[in-house]
């Protein structure tokens, strides 16, 4: 991991972007994050989004894009992307309706068929995962997660590991990423305490993980991006989540 790989996503920050993007991408900017993943725009636009980004010096590395919108209206999404100039498209869960091994194994195939069209204008495809893709076994004792990789293609659809989300789910990160070294382009830098029944999260660097060899392996995988993130960061002030992640992944980048 290098430092020019480092970025957030601001779901971290969705309460602070939903007020003003524009003053929570100056903050971030200042605090040393220098891409970004979206988790949606807030009634902007994706030209206004970009413009923003331009005038603090950041980049999009990649947006979540929930899944309705990549079956409803594919051609929005890769101009969108194209428009952000981010690098990557990711469908970041699925409903809890919509998880049985059959519908997975669908919504794989789709991810094949969105892939192409987005190859086709420069961008790319990849699917974020959370506990659930690991904890849930299939008949024959197979992951969702092991579904998802065994009906797309390689090197058209990817996967951005969330580390943290596989380890409440059971499994090491580490050991993922080393079976799917081909699959797995970005890397969700979340962390917090996995005991049996608790899994609250905490800012990168400061939980249960033991992040060393996560990221030798993400690094000899050819992992592209590292993003930090924080479902539940402290309420009365997100940003100094935000700094304290940051300035733990700068320690351990390389």
């Amino acid at each position: 991991m290098k430092k020019d790989q480092i970025g957030i996503q601001l779901y971290t920050l969705r309460e602070a972007a939903a007020a003003d993007m524009d003053g929570t991408l100056a903050k971030v900017a200042e605090q040393g994050y220098t891409s970004v993943e979206f988790a949606g725009f807030n009634d902007h636009t994706a030209a206004q989004v970009k413009a923003m980004l331009n005038k603090h010096g950041l980049r999009a590395a990649s947006a979540h894009i929930p899944l309705p919108a990549f079956q409803n209206r594919l051609d929005g999404v890769i101009e969108d992307l194209v428009t952000l100039g981010a690098e990557w498209g990711v469908v970041p869960w699925v409903a809890p309706d919509d998880r049985s091994e059959a519908t997975m194994r669908g919504y794989g195939e789709q991810f094949d068929s969105y892939a192409e069209q987005m190859k086709l204008a420069g961008v790319k495809f990849a699917y974020h995962n959370h506990d659930f893709e690991f904890a849930d076994k299939t008949a024959e004792g197979k992951t969702l997660f092991d579904t998802l990789v065994s009906v797309t293609t390689p090197g058209l659809v990817f996967f951005e590991l969330d580390a943290f989300w596989a380890a409440v789910g059971g499994f090491d990160p580490e050991q993922v990423i080393k079976d799917n070294a081909d699959r797995i382009a970005l890397l969700h830098l979340k962390d917090g305490s996995i005991g049996p029944g608790s899994h609250k999260d905490a800012p990168f660097g400061e939980g249960d993980l033991k992040w060393e060899p996560i990221l030798t392996a993400a690094r000899e995988a050819g992992v592209s991006w590292y993003i930090t993130e924080q479902d539940a960061p402290s309420p009365e002030n997100p940003f100094l989540d935000t700094e304290t992640s940051l300035r733990n992944a700068e320690t351990m980048a390389l």
